[in-house]
């Protein structure tokens, strides 16, 4: 059984639209794609980062949604699992860009201080 999106008028299955609250047995007139879009765009005007909203899902989809380092995959038929942590350059002025990254591998960054000595190091480390 298939339903016809109000936002992005696609005819998608039943089972990619939540339930509509107000009206028992029935379905919301978004699918899930529209909706995961939507409140993303809601989230990315809280936050403060330095490229805007088209520019993240043009990267996204340059990235084909997987993580710069480890490729674990953002993005899945029922939407998006994890929003991608945009990566910049602490040390650039601008807070260069460098790209989107999974929860993990963004704090693994931040953990060693964005420091390819501290990096280096620890791989010798895990090589011992």
């Amino acid at each position: 059984m298939n339903r016809h999106c109000s936002k992005c008028n696609l005819v998608e299955p039943i089972a990619r639209f939540d339930p509509n609250l107000k009206i028992p047995k029935s379905k919301a007139a978004v699918c899930l794609g529209c909706k995961e879009k939507s409140q993303r765009k809601a989230n990315w005007k809280k936050l403060n980062i330095n490229i805007s909203f088209k520019d993240y899902l043009v990267m996204g989809e340059a990235q084909n949604w997987k993580c710069m380092i480890c490729q674990t995959p953002h993005w899945t038929l029922e939407g998006i699992r994890r929003y991608p942590a945009v990566d910049h350059d602490h040390n650039d002025p601008n807070g260069k860009i460098r790209g989107l990254l999974c929860t993990n591998c963004n704090t693994g960054l931040g953990k060693f201080h964005d420091s390819t000595h501290l990096l280096e190091a620890a791989i010798a480390y895990l090589r011992r």
